[in-house]
């Protein structure tokens, strides 16, 4: 019996490690067609229902049944940068199990849940089917959230581990102090405010503008600050004093670790901003 159960787990590690090569493959050759970063194209995520909460998946559950999602590949239309899947799934929790709503055909947006009711041979019951396959640890992501070009940071996250589709453990991760971090307007808002615009002569026309960087630690204190560009220095020394002036830049976690906020703003100083802003 135990060389049974060994020799089946060997062979699902066989099966992923054979979709996880054929997925790696398909990037590569995504990359080499296309000419373009892979990783510049957000992936999108199986969605998950739980106590009022939609949740966006860092991975789906049916990734765990390799075999599985490979077929599900063979019958697509074709194969997005942004769905190496094929497929976006919708879960939800109920009674503490984890459990399959529907599931959709990226190239075709159209629901494929009997395609999966062959492939796996059984019936959606009730509309649902219990993930008794998975027993693994999932992260969700819910709430406002960082755009970050090449993955979301979400204001809350929660930590969900499996066994046999039942959950066992929940861990909440929740950000602090976002409220600049996460609305570039009203940084952009808060330099304009305490701009010292004395500097300009309020009798002729200017413009000027910068590019900066802020980079905060996890905690949300501030730890760098660059000028990608800046037409006068004491402008540049004006921003720093202003942005240095934020109290938190906001505490954050990205799949279940602290993440370090970073982003760069545009300012533009003329006399239009000056009439606007100026006390």
């Amino acid at each position: 019996m135990n060389g049974q159960k060994e020799q089946k787990n060997n062979q699902k590690k066989v099966n992923l490690f054979q979709y996880n090569t054929k997925k790696t493959l398909f990037i590569v050759l995504s990359i080499l067609i296309s000419q373009l970063d892979i990783f510049a194209t957000m992936q999108k995520p199986d969605v998950l229902l739980w106590n009022g909460d939609t949740l966006f998946l860092n991975k789906s559950p049916l990734e765990e049944l390799p075999e599985v999602c490979e077929k599900i590949l063979e019958q697509e239309e074709f194969i997005s940068s942004g769905c190496w899947n094929g497929f976006i799934a919708e879960w939800i929790i109920e009674n503490d199990t984890l459990c399959l709503k529907n599931i959709y055909s990226y190239s075709t947006r159209k629901k494929i849940n009997h395609r999966l009711e062959k492939i796996l041979g059984t019936k959606f019951e009730n509309g649902r089917i219990r993930a008794d396959w998975f027993s693994e640890s999932i992260i969700g992501g819910f709430g406002r959230y960082l755009n970050c070009s090449y993955f979301l940071v979400y204001e809350n996250e929660r930590l969900m581990k499996f066994e046999k589709g039942k959950l066992d453990k929940v861990k909440e991760l929740n950000s602090e102090n976002i409220d600049y971090s996460i609305d570039s307007k009203k940084v952009e808002e808060f330099v304009y405010m305490n701009f010292d615009w004395e500097m300009f002569d309020i009798d002729k026309d200017f413009f000027n503008s910068a590019t900066v960087y802020v980079q905060a630690d996890t905690l949300g204190k501030i730890k760098k600050i660059q000028f990608e560009y800046c037409s006068e220095k004491v402008i540049e020394k004006e921003i720093k004093r202003i942005l240095m002036l934020i109290p938190n830049w906001g505490r954050y976690y990205w799949l279940g670790s602290p993440y370090e906020f970073a982003e760069s703003y545009y300012f533009e100083f003329n006399n239009e901003q000056m009439y606007k802003y100026a006390r």
